[in-house]
């Protein structure tokens, strides 16, 4: 990983290890984490929201950053669905 230049996208903001996604003027659609497993790097999205025990809603694992941006924005619609039936992320939440 270290001889690799780091990984991004344009609607991927952040630095290796955690990204926010968002198009603007949108607001933001998820996060995506990396986790070294066995050596080998990959990449968790989450949609930008909590479900009923306070957690972010997984949505898929990917290897690479571009593969697991794409998908989430392939699938916004969706993800849009799931964040407006879920609690909000806490520095949403009114008065914070």
């Amino acid at each position: 990983m270290l001889r690799r230049p780091p990984q991004s996208h344009p609607w991927a903001h952040g630095s290796f290890g955690f990204w926010v996604v968002q198009q603007p003027p949108s607001p933001p659609l998820g996060y995506v984490i990396t986790e070294n497993r066995d050596g080998v790097w990959i990449l968790h999205s989450y949609a930008y929201c909590r479900d009923d025990g306070g957690r972010r809603p997984w949505l898929k694992t990917g290897r690479t950053l571009n593969s697991v941006v794409a998908w989430m924005i392939q699938h916004e619609a969706d993800i849009r669905r799931l964040i407006a039936r879920s609690h909000p992320e806490p520095d949403e939440l009114p008065g914070c």
